[in-house]
């Protein structure tokens, strides 16, 4: 009867320490190196869905591809994004238009690049990180939010946000076309749902 209480016991003390641990790397809070996918995935959560994806769209609409064109810019070496009242400081990349990288903003390939005198457009997660991803952006309005884009060996480039719509179908793809005008668009989502409304803010430079 002893050994059994003792094994009992055993596997008590073992579904707690996994637990513990589990709820450690699943938890907002949580620190250190981890992958989020995997973290998910062990957790039993839903993995996240890109903010735009081709699957989305009607074949008709060919500014939406899964390629990067050949003439897309490469992404610049060292620039990131910086919206100090949200705690967002996030190194820029070259997106795919698809997929939606973790703890970067990604560039989506057929807009311009922040300081080029069109529309540049940014996506990212809609989570906290750390570090801080967009979460923070689609928290509120954002409108009067100050952005910066650093550029190494260039002026940093300073944006308020003007325009603030929280809740855009997912199918509104005139966000991707150019203007004549310098814009700066950040864009994430607000739930795993592929075709769930995005959130949209659109930033003009400071004169």
């Amino acid at each position: 009867m002893r050994r059994h209480w003792r094994l009992l016991g055993a596997t008590i003390g073992l579904l707690l320490v996994a637990g513990s641990v589990l709820a450690f790397l699943t938890h907002p809070s949580g620190f250190g190196p981890r992958t989020p996918a995997a973290v998910r995935k062990v957790a039993g959560l839903p993995q996240p869905k890109p903010i735009i994806s081709p699957e989305n769209f009607p074949a008709a609409l060919p500014i939406i591809s899964t390629q990067i064109p050949r003439d897309a810019p490469v992404s610049p070496d060292g620039w990131r994004i910086r919206l100090p009242q949200l705690g967002i400081d996030l190194p820029i990349v070259q997106g795919d238009g698809s997929s939606v990288p973790y703890y970067r903003a990604a560039h989506y390939p057929t807009t311009a690049w922040p300081g080029s005198g069109s529309r540049s457009f940014l996506y990212a997660h809609d989570q906290y990180g750390p570090p801080v991803m967009f979460g923070p952006l689609g928290a509120a309005n954002r409108t009067g939010v100050d952005v910066y884009v650093d550029r190494p060996g260039q002026a940093e480039l300073h944006y308020v946000i003007r325009q603030y719509y929280p809740a855009v179908p997912y199918t509104d793809l005139s966000w991707l076309q150019p203007t004549n005008h310098e814009e700066l668009v950040l864009m994430t989502c607000t739930s795993w749902v592929a075709t769930d409304p995005r959130v949209i803010a659109v930033a003009e430079p400071v004169q």
